[in-house]
C-alpha cells in the first residue's frame, strides 16, 4: 500500500508544496529541514544568555570569594535545637547521651537533605539539629555536614557541680530510726 500524500498549489508563488497524510505520519512536523533549522535557531537564542554567563563565572573563579553553604530545602526550622544524635535501636535513640525515643512519624534529613531511615544509622554519633513534638519525642531531625556543624557550634551543656561545691547542712534530717509505717 502507497503512503497517501496531499499536493497543494500555491498560486501566489507557483510552487507546489508537500504535505503527507497526518493519519499515517503523525510526526510530520519533525522530519522537515525547516522545522529542524527553526529548532536549532531557537535554541541558540534560548543559550545564548548563558554563554556570557559562563564566561563571567570562569573569570569570578580566578578571584577569591567567600564560601557559602547551600541553602537546604526545605530549611531547617528556626526552633530546631543543636545536638548529637546515636540511634540505638530504633525508635530508641540517645540525644545528647540521654535517652529519647522517635516520634511515630519522625523525619530524619541526612547529610544530603534526603529522608533517610533511622535504621541506616544506627551507631553513628551524628551532629544534628532537631525538633521535639508536643509529647516530647523526636520529630524532626537534620543530620549536619561537617561544614554546618563548624558553622554551628555545640552549646555548652551543664556539667554537674564539682565536688568541693557547699553543701547546706542545716536542713533538718530524719533519723532513719524515727520513720513509721503507718
Amino acid at each position: 500500500m502507497l503512503p497517501v500524500h496531499f499536493h497543494i498549489v500555491v498560486i501566489f508563488d507557483h510552487s507546489s508544496i508537500t504535505l503527507r497524510s497526518l493519519w499515517i505520519y503523525t510526526m510530520n512536523r519533525c522530519s522537515s529541514p525547516f522545522s529542524t533549522a527553526l529548532l536549532v535557531a531557537a535554541l541558540a537564542l534560548a543559550l545564548a544568555p548563558f554563554a556570557s554567563l559562563a564566561q563571567t563565572t570562569s573569570t569570578a573563579q580566578a578571584t577569591a570569594a567567600p564560601v557559602y553553604l547551600p541553602q537546604r530545602i526545605p530549611p531547617i526550622s528556626p526552633r530546631a535545637q543543636r545536638g548529637v544524635l546515636r540511634i540505638v535501636q530504633p525508635p530508641e535513640v540517645l540525644l545528647n547521651k540521654q535517652p529519647a525515643r522517635l516520634a511515630p512519624g519522625a523525619r530524619i534529613r541526612g547529610r544530603n537533605n534526603l529522608i533517610t531511615m533511622s535504621a541506616s544509622l544506627m551507631g553513628e554519633d551524628l551532629p544534628v539539629r532537631y525538633t521535639r513534638d508536643p509529647l516530647g519525642l523526636v520529630h524532626e531531625v537534620w543530620v549536619l555536614t561537617a561544614e554546618e556543624a563548624a558553622l554551628d557550634p555545640m552549646p555548652q551543656l551543664l556539667s554537674p557541680p564539682p565536688e568541693n561545691w557547699p553543701v547546706r547542712r542545716d536542713s533538718p534530717s530524719i533519723p532513719p530510726d524515727s520513720r513509721r509505717i503507718v
